[in-house]
């Protein structure tokens, strides 16, 4: 008897400590690509000229929003066809939906080159933005065909490939952007080396995917049309959010200068810690709760997605209240922002982000539910809703108070979005509660 307790203890801790490698590696590779964008910014901030570095920056944040559209159409789909299937089924399924998204691609590939080469004839653009619109069309291709095979091994839990694959994306990316810092188009060559990268983590992915046989040999035929009638509606949620999450710098820098700008943003840069945990956790929670939701029920799920919001907020709470005592130390000696005079209301702002980010995290647990059920239309639309409230608030808050006003308002927009979630979880719990309800009663 004591040897099967001590079998069953052993193995308890064996899949406590997988889960908790898993998630060690999900935020170990968010820290690395994050870590990895802001050295080559610096990099070309320090050497790159101004126009170079802007349209780095305008690339960069275009292939942001397309890779934020493409996982908001493929990620939960994607995972939650492939969780009742067979292995044969899921490599069917996912080597179907590659072949028709890798068409599009290139459909895309070849619009944005041929619209490039166009303007170049036309002489409405110069030699410059020609190059980097191409270079810019490239580093496309291969980050949205790196991306869809990290949302592949997502699905299966493959943590520790993600990382592993990342390690050769930065090296080729950094490597490449260093050699080219002293030449002219410095910003051009970060975007190549960028594609490059990709390209070859897209292909270490694809290899593994393959060997392991979640990428099969052929594929089903119309897969995309399966889930693009709930995969638009994610499309659109993510877009909302991601200009509502985005759109705040461009309403302040529009009504209050660059100057507000720079506070509200360094004060964030405080917060990017915590999104980076909440980041890496989410990742592996939504390939997760898609299991339990497929095992033990909706009602379940939510118990478990409301602890795992309650640990996030605790730790929230603990991150700040760290951050806050060493608050002058920060500004002083690593940002070289001098005391609180520097920018005007900085605690105030401080403040602001940390309910903000406080609530965020919170939110990214309990919208796993919701979008395992394919509720993208709801959620879509009460992003929508949230988003203009918040911005309805923000103009006239800023007039009033400032920087600190727009923040009020996504304060504000953030706290409705998290109520609006959680009755939509709460009822879809009750729904997923009834048939196993009559089915006792019968």
């Amino acid at each position: 008897m004591n040897v099967a307790m001590n079998a069953a203890s052993n193995a308890l801790l064996a899949k406590a400590w997988s889960k908790l490698s898993r998630i060690g590696s999900a935020i170990a590779d968010q820290a690395l690509l994050s870590a990895t964008n802001f050295l080559a910014g610096v990099l070309l901030i320090r050497h790159a000229g101004d126009t170079q570095y802007g349209y780095y920056v305008l690339a960069t944040n275009a292939v942001l929003l397309l890779i934020t559209l493409q996982n908001a159409f493929f990620g939960a789909p994607l995972i939650n066809r492939l969780q009742p299937m067979a292995p044969e089924q899921q490599g069917r399924f996912v080597a179907g939906l590659n072949r028709e998204q890798l068409r599009l691609l290139l459909a895309g590939f070849c619009c944005c080159l041929g619209g490039a080469a166009a303007a170049r004839l036309a002489g409405l653009i110069k030699g410059e933005a020609f190059a980097v619109a191409a270079a810019f069309s490239l580093m496309a291709l291969a980050m949205l065909g790196r991306e869809f095979f990290r949302m592949v091994m997502l699905a299966h839990r493959h943590i520790g490939a993600l990382l592993r694959t990342d390690l050769f994306f930065v090296a080729v990316f950094l490597g490449g952007t260093a050699l080219c810092l002293n030449s002219g188009a410095a910003g051009t060559a970060a975007l190549l080396a960028m594609a490059g990268g990709a390209a070859v983590a897209g292909g270490l992915l694809f290899a593994m995917a393959r060997r392991q046989g979640f990428v099969a040999r052929s594929g089903d035929a119309a897969v995309l049309r399966q889930i693009a009638s709930v995969g638009c509606w994610a499309a659109t949620g993510g877009a909302i959010h991601w200009i509502y999450g985005q759109g705040y710098s461009y309403l302040i820098a529009g009504s209050l200068g660059v100057g507000a700008v720079a506070a509200v943003s360094a004060t964030r840069l405080l917060m990017m810690p915590l999104n980076l945990v909440s980041a890496g956790v989410a990742q592996f929670m939504l390939p997760t709760a898609s299991g339990w939701l497929h095992r033990e029920g909706a009602a379940t799920t939510l118990r478990r997605l409301c602890l795992s919001g309650g640990a996030m907020c605790l730790v929230a709470l603990a991150y700040f209240a760290v951050v806050w005592q060493l608050r002058d130390w920060i500004f002083t000696s690593l940002l070289h922002k001098g005391a609180d005079g520097a920018y005007a209301g900085r605690d105030t702002l401080f403040c602001l982000w940390a309910g903000i980010f406080g609530l965020m995290v919170v939110r990214d647990q309990l919208i796993f539910l919701p979008v395992l059920r394919e509720r993208f239309r709801v959620l879509a639309g009460l992003s929508c809703a949230c988003a203009c409230i918040a911005v309805a608030l923000s103009y006239p808050a800023m007039q009033r108070w400032g920087a600190g006003g727009a923040l009020a308002g996504m304060l504000t927009g953030e706290a409705l979005n998290i109520f609006g979630i959680a009755l939509l979880a709460l009822r879809e719990a009750r729904v997923g509660m009834e048939p196993a309800a009559q089915a006792e009663a019968a």
